[in-house]
């Protein structure tokens, strides 16, 4: 056992120091939180933080610009103080003789479409609070308290029931506090869907949101499949914490005991508002285990001024991607043909990455912080996070290896209980290595893992490896036929529908005729087509969705008149294949391992 693992399984126990913090959120449905802390403090010089790093979102995402009105006092008292030179989230202050503590005031004004609506708001402990610069959040203590609007009911994993009026919350070490996410609001509905499992929904209108009984079956079905895939969990309650409104922007936050789900408010009316719904819960619930149980020892920093590393993401996120999807076919939120044309489609998306020719998958894991928010424009040639869907297929592979290794004996499932498992029943992290991934697989079907991962993420690869579809017994290929049911009821598209410009001439085109992204060295591209230029006709024909499919059906080079900065000129698209569209076929030669791998772990 490496050292990182003890340190965490045997961290040291909290110093007695403790913060009381106190946040008025009764302003919430403005977007305005007020918070008050008592920090225990020694007379001298002190420096306080403004978390930095934050967890889940794998960067130096602490919005310190919501922050206003910030004031400290002790000894009955205001205190001066000065923002750090160069880290703009330390406050520096000098605690006056005869003082034990400081208090502190500040507000969050947060900004719209991000934890507020008029009926509902999100508690992120971490934009609420400072802390002693240097403290362990482990061993740091925080007793907290919320006080709610008139109406408005709390929950979250520290508490048992919905809490109105003004929610106490046990003493805790800062880590657990920030790890348990709080959802607050006027219309809540509670449905159980396991022994320790609910979902707490919070809608803008009483009566909207309602769960039907497929729905729910289906979220039963995530908790008794989940068991089975990992032997055990590491909770003592879990709470899917889902908002239902167009008023935020659709989020997914994973935590330990609780995940936050945002959606749109019509999310259960159509099947494909279902599906979106089904893959994220999976997706977020697989980081209870892969993330926060078993987290990358670069990621489970001591505090949140410490920066992460991300090199291992692709394990943390693309492997919770991977089993994510698997797990939404196998609990009933989608089909197995659902699957695969999704599994096509991300293949599709990972081949047309041109810049995989200088940056590997482990790169855009490094480089998380810096690619999470980026210009769709050029996205081809940059890459964004495509450590989450380019190892969807990597870890099929794995899977089908250990499967084909093992002549069947054996699957990925083992080793996610291998790894993933332990005793179960309480909260803890058990940080690990590049070197634990490979022991441990090695321990479920001995290969050569090491070589695999380094050449699949840390190896440049111009085109992506599709070994994972084939070993399991599918092809990859283009053909004519649009997608059936892989969206049922999705909205309109903002672009040209199903990627037909895409899987094309290399470009993606919005419903105005605007260019978005263009892959270089494909048809488009290579005519001359760039991000910003605006396709006024197609073959003569005013540029539309169902022009642009007439001028590909006709199966002869394209001309697309274009305007940019001003000018117009026309360019010859040397394309005249007509429409392509990823698919994934059977390859009757080799044993059908995909459709075992989607089948269901737990009996009905």
């Amino acid at each position: 056992m490496n050292i990182p693992i003890l340190l965490t399984l045997f961290a040291l126990q909290p110093t007695g120091e403790m913060i009381q913090l106190d946040v008025d959120a009764r302003e919430a449905a403005f977007g305005v939180f007020h918070t008050h802390e008592i920090i225990p403090a020694r007379p001298g010089k002190l420096t306080l933080s403004f978390p930095k790093w934050t967890p889940g979102n794998h960067g130096p995402t602490g919005p310190i610009n919501e922050m206003i009105n910030l004031t400290f006092k002790a000894a009955g008292r205001t205190l001066e103080w000065r923002r750090d030179d160069v880290n703009m989230l330390q406050f520096h202050l000098e605690v006056p003789k005869g003082a034990d503590s400081v208090e502190v005031h500040f507000d969050i004004a947060a900004p719209a479409r991000a934890d507020f609506t008029p009926n509902m708001a999100r508690l992120h402990w971490l934009k609420l609070l400072l802390y002693p610069t240097g403290s362990k959040s482990d061993q740091l203590l925080v007793n907290a308290s919320a006080s709610l609007p008139a109406g408005w009911k709390l929950t979250c994993p520290l508490l048992a029931e919905p809490t109105p009026v003004t929610a106490k919350f046990p003493t805790v070490s800062l880590r657990e506090l920030a790890d348990s996410q709080a959802l607050m609001g006027a219309n809540l509905q509670r449905e159980m869907i396991g022994d320790q499992e609910e979902i707490d929904i919070f809608t803008d209108l009483p009566e909207s949101g309602k769960m039907g009984a497929q729905i729910k079956d289906c979220c039963k079905h995530l908790v008794t499949e989940s068991q089975k895939l990992f032997g055990s969990s590491h909770y003592r309650r879990y709470n899917f914490l889902l908002t239902l409104t167009d008023q935020l922007d659709t989020k997914g936050v994973e935590h330990q005991e609780c995940t936050e789900v945002g959606m749109g408010a019509s999310t259960f009316e159509n099947p494909y508002g279902v599906m979106a719904f089904g893959e994220l819960m999976c997706h977020e619930f697989m980081h209870s285990w892969n993330g926060k149980y078993r987290c990358p020892a670069g990621l489970a920093t001591s505090d949140y001024d410490s920066p992460m590393k991300g090199d291992l993401l692709w394990v943390y996120e693309g492997m919770t991607q991977y089993l994510g999807k698997v797990m939404a076919t196998r609990t009933g939120f989608e089909t197995p043909d659902q699957f695969r044309n999704e599994l096509a489609i991300t293949a599709a998306n990972m081949q047309c990455r041109y810049g995989r020719s200088w940056r590997s998958v482990e790169d855009t894991s490094i480089a998380a912080q810096i690619l999470r928010l980026q210009d769709v424009r050029w996205r081809g040639g940059r890459r964004g996070q495509d450590y989450y869907e380019e190892m969807v297929p990597i870890w099929l592979e794995v899977d089908s290896i250990i499967r084909l290794q093992s002549r069947g004996a054996k699957s990925l499932n083992d080793f996610t209980k291998d790894f993933f498992g332990g005793p179960g029943g309480q909260r803890t992290m058990k940080t690990y290595t590049f070197d634990d991934l490979v022991r441990s697989l090695n321990g479920v079907t001995a290969y050569d893992w090491a070589s695999l991962f380094r050449t699949r993420t840390r190896s440049l690869q111009p085109q992506l490896s599709l070994a994972g579809i084939e070993n399991s017994g599918w092809k990859f290929i283009y053909d004519d036929k649009p997608w059936t049911g892989i969206r049922p009821g999705a909205p309109p598209k903002k672009g040209v529908v199903d990627n037909d410009a895409f899987y094309t001439i290399g470009a993606r085109i919005d419903s105005d005729g605007t260019v978005t992204e263009v892959h270089l060295d494909m048809a488009g591209g290579l005519a001359g087509l760039r991000p910003g230029m605006k396709v006024a006709k197609v073959n003569g024909m005013a540029f539309s969705n169902e022009n642009f499919l007439k001028a590909l059906a006709s199966r002869t080079p394209l001309e697309l008149e274009v305007s940019y900065g001003g000018s117009t000129r026309t360019l010859h698209v040397a394309y005249a294949e007509g429409p392509r569209y990823p698919h994934l076929v059977r390859d009757e030669t080799k044993p059908d391992l995909l459709s075992e791998i989607l089948k269901p772990l737990a009996k009905p």
